[in-house]
This record gives structure tokens, sequence and C-alpha cells, in this order.
């Protein structure tokens, strides 16, 4: 019996897909126009073009710029963060740093979780782990009453020093998760439990923005392709280049940001062994931006965190990736001051460049070209 060993990478303008005979070893190629903001129609078509029989295909390795999108573009879930008192404003405060000291005119970009959604409970535990204020379980429950009222689908619970000792958060949950049975609630002890508040609080927060997005989209991708007649498990790339399950996925979506562009250069460094060379520049050019990194004595460099903005960095390891927002379909613009500009906006994969006919107006990189 044939078997197939698919991967597909979810773009903002195509959807790619690989497949590899392991009988033969012949490999093929597919690529289809991204179906936003679902996704999913892209993916199914693909699949269709590269296995005839859902049964043969043995595994399916899938990445996507899906929990990136959601952040740049701020269309993620509607959701609240619950810290201890006196650190509401940790997502705002920051470090204190400037991507440049020297341009006055730079505002950070807003958090994900606005001010108001941002609830703090009395409670703290000590840096060796100690309780020193029980927390305040009334406080909770209003808090919980407040974000119903509000229509939060997704709740980060963060509280200071958590790291040492979870117990003030696993209660937090217990209660809002009854209290609010429909939200998605995760843990700073649960998902990144390690020291630097912002850090902790800034990739919690992320992992609540994308748990719901991400929830809706694995279980419509498990029931279509299960429909469709493949059994096996879907592995979720992750910023790692690695894999995990979808269960794993769930729980901390936050590390399938830039899940694509890791994978691409792990491909880069196996395919430049295969050609003799272990050093390597991987350049991956897509519909909305371009991305670069390194390949050193066959390994791809790895950064311990990485940031989707300035202001919002997930302590993952991730591959080191270095993005502009230049790619196929990157609109060129005039500014105030008469200069040419190229991007971040990009003409997506509908309406697409002006040369595809679909309605598109504006001049893209892709049109130049042709």
């Amino acid at each position: 019996m044939t078997r197939y060993s698919v991967g597909i990478d979810i773009g903002g303008t195509f959807t790619d897909l690989v497949c590899l005979n392991e009988t033969t070893g012949h490999v093929t190629n597919h690529k289809v126009p991204s179906t936003p903001p679902t996704f999913i129609e892209g993916v199914m078509q693909v699949l269709s073009l590269a296995v005839s029989n859902p049964k043969e295909m043995a595994t399916f390795r899938h990445g996507s710029t899906i929990a990136t999108n959601a952040i740049l573009e701020r269309k993620g879930a509607n959701t609240g963060l619950v810290t201890t008192e006196g650190f509401r404003d940790v997502l705002e405060g920051a470090r204190g740093e400037r991507p440049d000291v020297f341009d006055l005119n730079w505002d950070p970009a807003p958090p994900l979780v606005p001010r108001y959604n941002r609830q703090t409970v009395p409670e703290r535990i000590g840096f060796e782990g100690d309780v020193m204020t029980p927390l305040k379980e009334s406080e909770l429950k209003k808090i919980a009453r407040i974000f119903r009222k509000r229509g939060i689908e997704s709740v980060a619970v963060c509280f200071i020093n958590a790291f040492m000792n979870p117990k003030h958060e696993q209660r937090a949950k217990e209660m809002l998760s009854g209290l609010l049975p429909d939200a998605y609630i995760c843990t700073s002890s649960e998902v990144f439990p390690e020291i630097r508040e912002f850090e902790r609080t800034s990739t919690t927060t992320v992992n609540a923005y994308l748990g719901p997005i991400l929830d809706r989209y694995l279980t419509d991708l498990e029931t279509r392709t299960k429909a469709w007649g493949f059994g096996g498990d879907v592995l979720i790339i992750h910023s790692g280049g690695g894999v995990m399950s979808t269960k794993l996925a769930r729980t901390i979506p936050s590390r399938t940001c830039l899940s694509g562009p890791s994978s691409g250069v792990v491909g880069g460094a196996y395919i430049g062994a295969l050609a003799g060379h272990n050093n390597l520049i991987t350049f991956d050019m897509g519909g909305t931006s371009a991305d670069l990194s390194l390949v050193w004595k066959g390994e791809p460099l790895v950064q311990s965190g990485f940031k989707v903005e300035f202001t919002i960095p997930i302590r993952f390891p991730c591959v080191d990736i270095t993005t502009i927002g230049t790619g196929g379909g990157s609109i060129a613009w005039i500014d105030e001051g008469g200069s040419l500009k190229n991007g971040p906006q990009s003409a997506g994969a509908y309406p697409g460049p002006a040369c595809y006919g679909r309605g598109g107006e504006q001049p893209t990189n892709t049109d130049a070209q042709v």
C-alpha cells in the first residue's frame, strides 16, 4: 500500500502542500489561495489535490501563520486578565525599552487586553513561595460577573511569584471555570512558570488571546479531515521547528506563532545538508512577509523567546527568524513626505494583486514583477 507523508503551511495569501510518496520517494508540490477567515477550505482543497485516498496518508504535519496574524491584526478572542492587586499595568509598563531611542514619535502598539479588562484581586505569594496574603475569593466572583457582562471569551490568570507556588492561580482557575463555563482559561503557572513578571504575563495573555481561535480551528480541522477519511493524528508545527499534538496546541497555542516560518528553516537546513552545505542563509518569501534565518554547522539558530511585536514577547524557544513586512502581495504606497514605501499592508489572498484579475486595484510587488 502506498504511504504519503504530507506537510501543509497556511500563509495569509497561499496554502502550500508538500507530499512525499514514502514508497517511491517522489515529491509533489501543490499551491492554492488561502481562504480567510476560516482557512480550512484551502486546506481541504489542497489535500484533495495531493492525495486521492486519505487512508494512504500516513502523517500530516501542519504549520501556519494563523496565530501570528491574529495578534498582528488584533483578531483574537475578547480576553480578560486577572492579576495581583498593584500589577494591573504590567503589560503597558513592559521593560521601558524603545526600538529606536532617537525616535520620539514612536508609540507602542496597544496591549492585547485593554486596561478596563485587566482586573486585580488581593493575594500575594512571596518570593520563596510562601503565602503572604490569602486569595480573596469574593473579588474573583465580582470579576467573573464583570467579565460575563462584557462577553469575555478567554481569561489569563497571572499572579506575582506564582511560578514558586501555583496554589492561588489553580484556585482562581477552578473558580473562574465554574463561574464562566464557556470561557477559555489559562494560568501562568501552567503556561510559562518562570521568573520575570512582564514576560510571564505577556506569554500567558497571548496564550489566552489565541486559545479560542486555535481551538475552533483545530476542532474544525480534525472534524473535516476525519470526515474526508484520514484516521491518523494531525501534528502541529511549533515555533521551535518541531511538532506537537493538537491537544498540546490547544493548551499552549502561543507556541504555534511562527510555526510555518520555523519549519521552513528546519527544511532548509535539511536540504542544505543533502547538498553538502552546513552554513546557510534561508530566505522564505510569502505573500505578506519575507523571513530570513541562519543555519550554522547544520543546525538552525534558536533563541529563548521572540517578539510578535516589540511589546509582545513570547518566552518559548523559537528558531531565530528576522521578518520584514514585504512579500509578493505587499502594497506600494507614498508616505506624507513623498517617499515610496512597500508594505506591511498586503493584498492577501482576496482580492490579491491587481494582475490576478480578482478586483485588486492597488500596486503590489507581484504586479511590478509581472
